[in-house]
């Protein structure tokens, strides 16, 4: 290939890489919630309290957050899946008795939610025909 082609072929590669990564950067947000139950994040616990959750693609990376820095987790970060744009930032749990797993998090003006994956704490209590329960907190953007 010559110089010229080379030179031409890269910058078409830059081109479409940007634009490709546009839509994931542009992903990136905050936002706090005021989460009144203690819930699994993994195998992570966190007490009920005000949380800050960071969402940044890309670097494949969610943080969830207390705001009083007592307690956090650093999450790779789930798979997401096109809904609908969210009015509202939402963490969904689901909740079996009195134990609470987030298991969705979507934020304000975004077309994406990131799902958790099942702890195998969850999928225990999952087979044992406990009903689930869905709590949803709204969260403000930051």
């Amino acid at each position: 290939m010559n110089k010229a082609r080379f030179h031409n072929v890269t910058l078409i590669a830059i081109g479409l890489l940007t634009l490709l990564a546009g839509p994931v950067l542009a992903q990136t947000g905050s936002m706090r919630a005021e989460i009144p139950f203690q819930f699994v994040v993994g195998n992570q616990v966190l007490p009920a309290g005000l949380y800050q959750v960071d969402v940044a693609p890309a670097v494949n990376r969610m943080t969830i957050r207390a705001v009083n820095g007592s307690t956090g987790v650093y999450l790779l970060l789930p798979m997401g899946h096109q809904t609908a744009i969210a009015d509202q930032g939402t963490l969904v749990f689901h909740k079996y008795g009195a134990t609470s797993f987030l298991r969705t998090v979507s934020l304000a003006g975004h077309a994406t939610a990131y799902e958790m994956r099942k702890s195998t704490t969850e999928k225990e209590m999952a087979k044992t025909g406990a009903g689930v329960e869905v709590a949803m907190v709204f969260a403000q953007p930051r």
